[in-house]
């Protein structure tokens, strides 16, 4: 079951969280949180993922979907959503958000490197530093 709530007070990893209308009488201790990023996706991330689209879809891989971007597209977004138990992932500013893109992104690389994709776009220059280096 999943109860909808809000952090009251964060000291450490400790959390305290106020449930909303949610009668915990029949259920254990034990609980999962989930924490939502509500910064949006950048341009930077936006530009980067498609890119790496393109250059898969040139790259010759993937059988009836190589040389079309919107079929690479929309594979890789079905794979992502089928991947993390969502129901759509956005790239877009108003419905896309920062955590979804980079781990979207590191899913592309990922392709990308274990099937010799030539990136047009080094991740070093693209990406935050800790996120890039990963894959220098």
């Amino acid at each position: 079951m999943e109860a909808p709530g809000k952090v009251i007070s964060r000291r450490g990893n400790i959390l305290t969280i106020q449930l909303d209308d949610v009668d915990t009488d029949f259920y254990t201790d034990s609980v999962g949180v989930v924490f939502r990023d509500e910064r949006s996706i950048t341009a930077q991330q936006r530009k980067f993922a498609y890119a790496i689209m393109a250059d898969i879809a040139k790259s010759d891989i993937g059988g009836f979907w190589a040389g079309d971007n919107k079929a690479v597209e929309n594979y890789f977004k079905s794979q992502y959503c089928l991947d993390n138990d969502l129901d759509y992932i956005s790239l877009s500013t108003r419905l896309g958000n920062r955590t979804d893109a980079n781990e979207f992104i590191s899913m592309l690389l990922d392709f990308s490197l274990a099937h010799n994709v030539v990136l047009s776009r080094m991740p070093i220059k693209e990406l935050e530093s800790d996120f890039g280096r990963r894959f220098e």
